[in-house]
């Protein structure tokens, strides 16, 4: 993407599984654009916070691995070497993740957005509130979930 403006851009993903790692998040998101950074958050113990950044080199990048993975499921492929480890099993297939843009970040990614994708933002930032953020006569635009399946071996 050319742009003139020294901008990037972050997403936050929560209600990650337990399981999910850098290697697996970044393995997904890539597949909707160039993943600059991914960062699991985890706690002092290093147990998941079940959460992860990812940072991106344009806010446009950062729209479209939101607008995918925003209500997706990552679930572990049934190859995966971990599927062995004790009580992981009943968790491989993962829960519905939610994706948000940091409130600093959200103009900036609006500026290099069309109109419709706007309203598609939102709708996944603010889903409570759509009614007044939504200009009268907004397109509608619904977001696709889809279900990924991670392997790490």
């Amino acid at each position: 993407y050319e742009c003139a403006c020294a901008c990037s851009a972050n997403l936050f993903l929560c209600r990650l599984p337990e399981w999910a790692d850098e290697i697996d998040i970044h393995a997904v998101a890539s597949h909707f654009a160039m993943v600059r950074g991914c960062m699991v958050l985890r706690h002092d113990t290093g147990v998941s916070k079940n959460s992860a950044r990812l940072s991106f080199s344009h806010p446009r990048e950062a729209f479209q691995v939101m607008e995918r993975m925003n209500g997706a499921r990552i679930a572990m492929h049934p190859a995966d070497s971990r599927r062995r480890i004790q009580g992981l099993l009943a968790k491989v297939d993962g829960r519905v993740i939610t994706v948000d843009v940091k409130r600093n970040d959200i103009s900036a990614m609006m500026a290099h957005l069309t109109a419709e994708e706007q309203v598609r933002v939102l709708r996944i930032h603010n889903p409570g509130s759509q009614q007044s953020l939504l200009p009268t006569g907004a397109p509608g635009g619904g977001v696709s979930h889809l279900s990924f399946a991670a392997q790490n071996q």
